[in-house]
């Protein structure tokens, strides 16, 4: 996001920024939710965890007018993780936390 940093638009950040968001497709469950790794499965809560660290750098995301081909391609596949994540049924994981339904807010308003 700065002109001035070495980093900015390095495709080397980008790949790594990708294989974190497989890893990440890969563990969530179909219904959205997440597990703490040994214990906790089908967590709304530990969810609320993951996807609390993402809304910063999503809506950064969402708010940017011109986005690279890669910054896009972030940003959609960062939001099908949280949009996932916030439409869990919540008689399925017990009541959900307060930041799931406000990142689905956040997505709505802006995608």
């Amino acid at each position: 996001c700065n002109p001035d940093c070495r980093y900015y638009h390095d495709e080397a950040i980008l790949a790594r920024a990708e294989k974190g968001i497989d890893y990440v497709e890969r563990v969530q469950h179909e219904n959205g939710l997440f597990d703490f790794v040994t214990c906790n499965f089908f967590s709304a809560p530990d969810t609320a965890f993951c996807i609390l660290a993402w809304i910063p750098h999503l809506k950064y995301l969402m708010g940017k007018k011109e986005l690279t081909a890669g910054e896009n391609r972030l940003k959609e596949r960062m939001a099908g993780v949280c949009w996932r994540a916030a439409s869990t049924p919540p008689t399925t994981a017990g009541p959900l936390p307060l930041c799931l339904p406000a990142a689905a807010g956040c997505l709505t308003s802006r995608i």
